[in-house]
């Protein structure tokens, strides 16, 4: 015996509260947005909708998000605007699964290129943990001992003549 969309959503949902706990809220969500997207998956099989693209209703909170993306960096979560997820970062793995890059997430909702996908507090303790080992200081300290070669990468003009004899070339005139 077949079953209905109904049991189908509820059963995919369980499931994915098995794994993640959610709240009454996220339960909710999670069930209205299976069921949209398996009414949607069955009108395209039945050739009623053609190839056009399934529409998930959107949350409204989402709806908000999404109109000024910034927001969706807060202090314990990054709220994913494709999705409406929670993560503390989000991350390449998550944003594979909606088919876009960091680069082209940002791009895409008007994010600065050079903005971190990560909570405020997560964001905050990497600088505290930064500070209190000094990596500022370290990573001053290495690019001075740097190696005439990588110099020579990193866009310094005037090579050094040991670079030339440590790779065994010889000099032309």
């Amino acid at each position: 015996m077949a079953k209905s969309l109904v049991e189908l959503a509820s059963k995919i949902a369980v499931a994915q509260a098995s794994v993640k706990p959610m709240n009454a809220e996220e339960m909710a969500h999670a069930l209205r947005t299976v069921h949209a997207t398996l009414v949607g998956l069955q009108a395209m099989e039945s050739g009623t909708e053609g190839s056009e693209a399934v529409e998930v209703p959107v949350d409204p909170n989402l709806a908000k998000l999404r109109e000024k993306p910034g927001r969706s960096i807060q202090k314990n979560a990054v709220i994913c605007l494709e999705c409406g997820d929670e993560c503390k970062v989000l991350g390449k793995v998550h944003l594979q699964g909606h088919g876009l890059t960091p680069k082209e997430y940002r791009k895409k909702w008007g994010l600065g290129a050079r903005q971190a996908l990560v909570s405020k507090t997560l964001s905050e303790n990497r600088k505290e943990t930064a500070e209190r080992l000094k990596l500022g200081e370290r990573l001053a300290a290495g690019r001075g001992k740097r190696t005439p070669e990588v110099n020579l990468i990193k866009g310094d003009t005037a090579p050094k003549k040991t670079a030339a004899k440590k790779k065994g070339a010889s000099k032309k005139k």
